[in-house]
């Protein structure tokens, strides 16, 4: 396969949760929920939070790129020492040219994602340069260029028309932005922009929906038992990333 196409390839499994390594489904048995919930509940009260299920889902997403993308650093280490420098990586994408502009936001991202400092990508690394949400300093980076190019305003918020600005009107989508505008104030700040530039707005969605269908006594949490219930009723909205969080964590 060609070089380009491969670091494609790896990128769009990356994103979408798909594990090159790990391709099979985890059944979500009843054990494997108990031993899930026990993961998820953080401070060990036998309940979990929405924000100890977010938390676990945004760690678990950020250790499964990390994981999936390790197998770009064959691809792109040209001179076999373990690690990707910022070369490698213009020489990989064509950004070693006369484009300065994307050569400093490359280098920009480069040391965001650079958590040692050494100057290089090693394999934990690696995946928050090329995927945003599997750093959280990337992420934030990509999330204030983002915020700094489009607010024409400069209100320090976006809004529909500022962040589609430059899209075709059939591309634009008000449901997506109607999911990350979680105050409902027409705007996104650059917090609702760090869930916008991660692309899992739907997911994030899809749980908060999920914790309020399984919260039957409405006490802003779920136990072991309310878990169960909710996977034994079906419609779990957020069916497919429980799946992904047993499969990673291998329960």
């Amino acid at each position: 396969m060609p070089f380009r196409k491969t670091v494609f390839v790896l990128l769009l499994l990356a994103v979408s949760g798909f594990s090159v390594a790990d391709a099979d489904e985890k059944e979500l048995s009843p054990r494997v929920l108990q031993k899930l919930h026990a993961k998820i509940d953080a401070d060990v009260n036998g309940k979990v939070s929405l924000d100890e299920l977010m938390t676990f889902f945004q760690d678990t997403r950020k250790s499964s790129i990390a994981k999936d993308l390790k197998y770009m650093i064959a691809e792109l280490d040209s001179d076999k020492d373990g690690k990707i420098s910022l070369n490698e990586v213009r020489q990989s994408d064509g950004a070693d040219g006369d484009d300065e502009s994307k050569k400093a936001w490359e280098e920009r991202k480069f040391k965001a994602a650079d958590g040692n400092g050494d100057g290089l990508l090693d394999e934990s690394e690696l995946g928050g340069f090329y995927v945003a949400e599997g750093n959280d300093k990337v992420l934030e980076l990509s999330a204030q260029q983002t915020l700094d190019e489009k607010d024409s305003d400069k209100d320090g918020f976006l809004s529909f028309d500022e962040l589609n600005a430059n899209i075709p009107k059939e591309d634009q989508r008000p449901e997506e932005f109607e999911l990350v505008d979680k105050d409902g104030n027409g705007k996104i700040d650059l917090k609702e922009l760090l869930v916008w530039e991660s692309g899992q707005f739907y997911a994030h969605a899809n749980i908060e929906k999920f914790m309020r269908l399984a919260d039957t006594n409405g006490d802003q949490h779920v136990t072991v038992e309310e878990l169960h219930a909710a996977h034994e009723k079906g419609g779990n909205p957020a069916e497919i990333y429980f799946e992904e969080m047993a499969e990673h964590h291998e329960l």
